[in-house]
């Protein structure tokens, strides 16, 4: 599945679209998030989410729901040793964002952090 984009012309008619793979989107997720000092990486091992819960299932350590131009992300990192988790987890969630509107023009609707170990 992929998020499409359409382009139109100064008289407002379709003139093609963009769209960008979850491939992509992960990839963007997981350099901004690594980017960040305190992050070691993403998990890629993450305990089994319980079904119903209306997200999809993370895989290697992003889960991502999308619709339309917005997209909400789950994302399960591994932190460094002595690193003040908090601080860490905003700096990666603002990141994240940043990389995903910037870079993609995206709309990020929630970023959920979850660290599953310290390394």
């Amino acid at each position: 599945m992929s998020q499409e984009q359409a382009g139109r012309d100064a008289n407002g008619y379709g003139i093609g679209r963009v769209r960008i793979s979850r491939r992509v989107l992960r990839t963007v997720i997981e350099e901004a998030a690594v980017s960040v000092r305190g992050v070691t990486s993403v998990a890629r091992d993450i305990a089994p989410v319980p079904p119903g819960l209306g997200r999809s299932l993370p895989w290697r350590g992003i889960g991502l729901a999308t619709h339309g131009n917005d997209v909400a992300i789950d994302l399960y990192l591994i932190a460094g040793q002595g690193e003040n988790l908090a601080r860490v987890g905003a700096d990666a969630r603002d990141a994240v964002v940043r990389a995903i509107e910037e870079s993609l023009g995206m709309r990020v609707v929630v970023v959920n952090i979850y660290f599953q170990d310290v390394a």
